[in-house]
């Protein structure tokens, strides 16, 4: 296996694998410096397994095998989030609480290798997840797609660094709805709000301007521009 990386990729990535089958994979190749270039979390699932006790191979699954097992039998692209849009609240809808429940009872290792083979569901509540590799490997998980970046670009209890990578990804910020979410987040930095002002379209750069929620520089460079474009 050693001598063939690609197959304990695609080893990892197969949800059929199961999870401590994935661990003993992970432990294997850091403890003999090979470096699963396919994996884009490999890194922060290395450091998750230090000090974790791996177990041996069974010929029957784990409880925590059948309990990660069970999170990706759905392949739910339902995003599990009910916003208010005019308070900015978030609501967990019911049919996802026991999948939210899952989840809090996981492992960090858990966490990222769901990430990388969960569903849209899984990601969108593990970006939320107050560990920060936990919360990258979802963003940044090759499943994530511009719809469902563009939901978490309006989220306020994402991180803002999660917001800054999704300001910084072209691909998603060719979407007009991306960077109107991200210009409207209060958690979005200043400098990538800034960036966007140019692409808002007249009614937007005026809710803007008005809006309570976004840092003073982002109000009045709005204004500015809305003026600019009065008097040309």
């Amino acid at each position: 296996l050693l001598a063939a990386p690609a197959i304990v990729e695609a080893l990892y990535k197969n949800k059929r694998t199961r999870m401590s089958t994935a661990d003993r994979l992970i432990e294997l190749c850091a403890r003999n410096g090979v470096h699963l270039d396919g994996i884009p979390s490999f890194e922060a699932h290395v450091e998750a397994i230090q000090g974790q006790l791996i177990p041996e191979p069974t010929d029957e699954p784990l409880p925590s095998d059948l309990a990660f097992a069970e999170c990706i039998a759905d392949d739910d692209d339902e995003d599990p989030i009910d916003r208010d849009p005019v308070e900015g609240t978030e609501t967990l809808k019911e049919k996802f609480k026991p999948l939210s429940f899952r989840i809090r009872e996981m492992t960090s290792s858990e966490k990222i290798r769901l990430a990388l083979v969960g569903d849209a569901a899984a990601r969108a509540l593990l970006v939320r997840d107050v560990n920060k590799q936990v919360a990258f490997s979802a963003i940044s998980s090759p499943s994530m797609g511009e719809n469902e970046a563009a939901a978490i670009a309006h989220s306020k209890e994402v991180s803002e660094d999660i917001i800054r990578y999704i300001g910084n990804r072209k691909e998603w910020t060719k979407s007009y709805e991306v960077k109107r979410a991200l210009v409207f987040n209060p958690k979005c930095p200043v400098g990538v709000s800034l960036r966007f002002l140019t692409h808002l379209r007249p009614n937007d750069l005026k809710a803007l301007s008005r809006s309570r929620g976004v840092p003073n520089p982002v109000k009045t460079a709005a204004k500015q521009r809305l003026d600019k474009k009065a008097s040309n």
